[in-house]
C-alpha cells in the first residue's frame, strides 16, 4: 500500500493513530509522521508493519503478515526491526511509550546486549554473559552504515545494533546539561587542561554496533574528537541526566557499553531524586560513589583540578527541582 492507501484503509476501519501504533508496533510519533506526510521517505519495514496491521483481522494475524511480507524480525519474534516495540505472550505488541505511570518506561525495551543480557532479581539488574541460544538471538540487527543512512529527521541511539528513538528532552533536563557543560568547560580553560568538553546532540561511536549521544562528555585522550562528525574515541568522562523514559537505558544498557568501551568515569544525575552516582571504571570499583545535590562533587579525571558545585545548580533551579 502507498501512504494514501494506508490512510484510506485506516479511515474505513475506523482506527485511530494510537490504535494503529499499538497494533503495528510502530511508535505513535512515527505513525503520525508517516500518515501526516512529515516523513517523506519512511522505512520499508515501517510501511510493511502498518500494512500488516491494517490488513489483519486480529493481533496474531499482524505477526504472521509481518513475517510473510519480509519485515525483518529478531529470532523469537520479540522485536520488530526498526522499532522499539516488544511483543508479549505472542499476541500483542506494546509501544515503549506505554507503561505504568511513575516507572521507567524503557523496561519494555530489549534487555539483551550483544553477547550479554540484563537479568532482574528482586528489582535489581545485573549484566551477565548471555546464554547461547539457537537462532542467533541477541545478534546485532544494524551496523554503523545503517545508522548513518537514517533520514536526518529521525534521531536515535544504536546500542548493539538496535535502534532506540530519542524524544526531545525536557527543559529542566537541558538546563542541568548546559550548566554541567559550562562548569566543566570553564574549569578546563581555567587550568589549561588538555581536554575538551562537548554537549549533546553529538554522536559517540563505542563499537561497530553502538552509537550513543551522551548528555555531557569530556575528551582528554583525544580532545580533537569534539570537532569530528562523530567521536570514534570514547570520552574520558560521560554525564547522563536521567529521565523516566531513559533511566533504564542509561543505567544499564549504556552504562555497560561505556565501561566496555573504556570510558574512565560516568556520572548518572537524577533530577527527580536529587542524587548523583559516580562510576569510576578505571579504578575497577564495584559500587559507585553516591552524592546528592547538596554536595560538591570532584571530577576524578581532572586529578583534583575540577569539581561540580551541585548546591549552586540546585539554588539556581530551586523552583523547578523536586
Amino acid at each position: 500500500m502507498i501512504i494514501q492507501e494506508l490512510k484510506e484503509r485506516k479511515r474505513k476501519m475506523g482506527m485511530t493513530n494510537s490504535e494503529l501504533a499499538e497494533r503495528s508496533g510502530v511508535p505513535l510519533s512515527t505513525v503520525a509522521k508517516v500518515l501526516g506526510g512529515t516523513t517523506l521517505r519512511p522505512r520499508i519495514d515501517t510501511i510493511r508493519a502498518l500494512e500488516a496491521a491494517l490488513r489483519a483481522e486480529d493481533d496474531q494475524d499482524v505477526s504472521l503478515l509481518i513475517r510473510q511480507e519480509g519485515a525483518v524480525m529478531e529470532s523469537g519474534d520479540s522485536y520488530i526491526y526498526g522499532s522499539n516495540a516488544r511483543k508479549e505472550n505472542n499476541s500483542r505488541f506494546h509501544s515503549p511509550e506505554e507503561g505504568n505511570a511513575g516507572k521507567d518506561k524503557d523496561h519494555l525495551q530489549n534487555t539483551e546486549l550483544y553477547g550479554h543480557e540484563i537479568r532482574m532479581d528482586d528489582e535489581s539488574y545485573t549484566v551477565e554473559a548471555a546464554e547461547k541460544k539457537s537462532g542467533g538471538s541477541g545478534m546485532p540487527l544494524h551496523t554503523v552504515e545503517d545508522y548513518l543512512a537514517l533520514p536526518d529527521e529521525r534521531r536515535v541511539e544504536m546500542i548493539d545494533g538496535r535502534f532506540y528513538d530519542l524524544a526531545a528532552p525536557g527543559g529542566i533536563h537541558q538546563q542541568i546539561v548546559m550548566r554541567l557543560w559550562k562548569k566543566l568547560d570553564d574549569c578546563i580553560e581555567e587550568h589549561s587542561m588538555s581536554c575538551s568538553a562537548q554537549v549533546s546532540p553529538f554522536d559517540v561511536q563505542l563499537d561497530d554496533y553502538t552509537i550513543v549521544e551522551p548528555d555531557v562528555m569530556v575528551f582528554c585522550r583525544d580532545p580533537l574528537q569534539v570537532f569530528a562528525d562523530r567521536a570514534t574515541v570514547p570520552p574520558d568522562l560521560v554525564i547522563e541526566v536521567l529521565s523516566k523514559s531513559t533511566a533504564f537505558r542509561d543505567r544499564h544498557l549504556k552504562l555497560f557499553k561505556y565501561q566496555k568501551a573504556g570510558v574512565r568515569e560516568v556520572w548518572l544525575v537524577s533530577p527527580e531524586k536529587l542524587e548523583v552516582e559516580v562510576y569510576l571504571f578505571e579504578e575497577n570499583r564495584e559500587e559507585p560513589d553516591r552524592y546528592t545535590f547538596d554536595d560538591k562533587i570532584p571530577v576524578h579525571i581532572s586529578n583534583g583540578s575540577c569539581s561540580i558545585d551541585f548546591p549552586d545548580i540546585r539554588s539556581r533551579l530551586a523552583d523547578y527541582l523536586s
